[in-house]
C-alpha cells in the first residue's frame, strides 16, 4: 500500500500545481488584457505602469500591480490582481485587510501635479476565488 499513497499524493500534487499553474496563468493574462485596454483607449484612463511606485501618508513606498489615471490626470486607477487568495476565511480577510493601504491619501503620481484628487482601488482576482472574496469583503 505505500507505493499507492506514493502514487496518489504524487498526483495530488500534480493536480495543485496544475491548477496553481493555471490560476497564475489566468490572472497574468487579465493583467496584460487591462494594460492593452488602457494603451489603446487612452480616452478610458492614461496608462501609467505596471508596480509604479506610489508614495503613502507615512513615507512608505506602495506599489499596486497597475496604476492609471483619467479625467485629465485628476484621479486615479489603482489595480491590485491576485492569482491565488487563501482558502481560510481568516486569511482571506486578513489578506482583503492588507488592501487598506491602498485607501489612504497616496502620493508622487506621474501626472503633472504628482498628485489626484482622489482615487479608486480595483481587485481582481481569479474566477475560482471570486465568491469566496465578494462574500468576505460584504462581510468586511
Amino acid at each position: 500500500m505505500r507505493g499507492l499513497d506514493i502514487v496518489l499524493s504524487l498526483r495530488n500534487s500534480e493536480r495543485i500545481c496544475v491548477s496553481d499553474y493555471r490560476k497564475y496563468s489566468d490572472t497574468v493574462a487579465i493583467l496584460f488584457a487591462i494594460r492593452h485596454l488602457l494603451i489603446k483607449n487612452p480616452q478610458i484612463a492614461r496608462f501609467i505602469g505596471i508596480e509604479s511606485k506610489l508614495k503613502g501618508q507615512k513615507g512608505n513606498y506602495l506599489r499596486p500591480d497597475l496604476v492609471a489615471t483619467f479625467d485629465n490626470d485628476t484621479k486615479g486607477l489603482l489595480f491590485e490582481i491576485k492569482w491565488s487568495l487563501p482558502i481560510d476565511k481568516w486569511y482571506l480577510e486578513q489578506e482583503i485587510k492588507e488592501l487598506k493601504k491602498y485607501l489612504e491619501p497616496l502620493f508622487e503620481w506621474k501626472t503633472p501635479s504628482r498628485s489626484v484628487e482622489f482615487h479608486d482601488v480595483v481587485l481582481v482576482c481569479h474566477i475560482d476565488d471570486a465568491r469566496r472574496t465578494v462574500e468576505t469583503i460584504s462581510e468586511l
